[in-house]
């Protein structure tokens, strides 16, 4: 097999160069600065596609007239300022087709020198930007008008590109600051979170990973719980090059999580007690020595007792807090708290007891497993209520069946329940 030979760019006929130029999908200029207004001498087909101009048509004129009368552009004086300096630059202008379309102009212009490093032209590539720009307005527009605090940094982190007014209020700082120091929100974390972050954000978010929940300090010394996401963004060649994302404030979220918790253990403390109340009280009854007629009487005149000062416990405070819970809770659990609800409401009811006795010997995890098949939940909403694995529950209702004295598989366990 013949070996191809590696041929220098400096050896090809200069008659082959526009040739070789034209094939490239991008559009190429080349200008001359050592004329007057430095003109176009050069356009390959890529420009012609893009533009709509014909070559003959632009040769000897400056770039600006595709700016058409749109020359008040911050990226112009870039732009300028480059060329003076002889040095590259990137910038996105508004561009105008010959039919007077508006393109946003991705341009990349690198000097090109001869030798002794003598100036000899100027080669810009541009791109047609335009639809990632548009995007990103339709972005910026939604991100001013919502609470969430949307943003978009460099790839690296190291150049905040936007942040949505919302950051000023949710971390008690001004968007300036930002863009200043673009590390400012992440300063802002609190110590123990902050590690988790910098991986999370550093790491992963240039491979769409990055979703975490973390704690801030405002500069008032308040603290505020954040859950963010960012995802990269890809340029035309598919590569990241700016990180999005956005940052949502939940403290409102964590502190109604932290007390459904803590509600929920006074409510089963609650329970447990009136449980302890009437068992303990029947077991004294039971253990006197007086006829059963007493008994029964007695028995039935404090159970009474304890009904209604348990149901005035429960209407009076305990079930409205727990309504006002469910309505803040989500579907999940809303239907753990209705449950949690209905046995309060059957307090007195005898399942408890019957599952907690000798002949069944159910300990109270298996009681509590049992009041949410009675209510109908599946093993997974099970698992993630008790936050206990799915196999366990699995056992746990074979246990259960066991402990009943159910054998047959046909018979179902939530029914069987509900019979007690």
């Amino acid at each position: 097999m013949k070996k191809t030979k590696a041929v220098s760019i400096s050896t090809l006929k200069e008659s082959d160069l526009p040739d070789i130029l034209n094939e490239s999908s991008e559009s190429l200029i080349v200008t001359d600065p050592h004329q007057e207004d430095n003109p176009i001498i050069y356009v390959n087909r890529g420009f012609e596609r893009l533009t709509g101009y014909r070559a003959a048509e632009v040769i000897g004129k400056n770039c600006r007239f595709m700016q058409g009368k749109d020359r008040d552009q911050e990226s112009v004086a870039k732009v300028r300022e480059a060329l003076r300096r002889q040095k590259p630059v990137h910038a996105v202008l508004r561009n105008y087709k010959k039919d007077g379309t508006l393109f946003y102009n991705s341009l990349f212009i690198n000097p090109v020198r001869g030798p002794g490093g003598r100036l000899k032209y100027f080669v810009g590539i541009q791109h047609d930007d335009t639809e990632r720009f548009e995007s990103e307005q339709r972005f910026r527009q939604l991100a001013e008008n919502i609470s969430e605090v949307f943003w978009i940094t460099s790839a690296d982190g190291k150049e905040m590109i936007y942040v949505s007014p919302s950051y000023e209020a949710v971390w008690g700082r001004s968007c300036r600051s930002l863009y200043e120091n673009p590390h400012g929100w992440l300063e802002a974390i609190v110590e123990e979170d902050r590690p988790a972050v910098e991986k999370s954000f550093f790491k992963m978010a240039i491979h769409g990973q990055f979703d975490i929940e973390y704690r801030i300090r405002r500069p008032d010394g308040g603290i505020r719980w954040i859950h963010d996401r960012g995802f990269p963004v890809l340029d035309h060649r598919g590569k990241p090059y700016r990180i999005a994302g956005i940052a949502e404030h939940i403290t409102q979220r964590k502190q109604s999580e932290l007390e459904r918790e803590e509600l929920i253990h006074k409510l089963r403390e609650h329970q447990d007690r009136l449980e302890e109340m009437v068992q303990a009280r029947t077991r004294e009854l039971n253990d006197k020595n007086i006829a059963l007629k007493e008994i029964l009487s007695q028995l039935e005149i404090e159970k009474k007792n304890i009904k209604e000062h348990a149901a005035a416990n429960l209407d009076g405070v305990i079930l409205p807090a727990l309504k006002q819970l469910i309505r803040r809770s989500g579907t999940l659990e809303k239907r753990y708290l209705h449950v949690l609800q209905k046995n309060l409401e059957q307090l007195t009811s005898t399942f408890g007891v019957k599952l907690t006795s000798k002949s069944y010997g159910l300990t109270p995890r298996q009681v509590e497993i049992c009041n949410l098949i009675r209510a109908g939940l599946e093993n997974k909403e099970i698992a993630d209520q008790l936050k206990i694995s799915l196999s366990t529950v699995e056992n746990q209702r074979n246990a259960i069946r066991k402990k009943l004295g159910i054998s047959r598989k046909d018979v179902n366990l939530t029914t069987y329940l509900r019979s007690l």
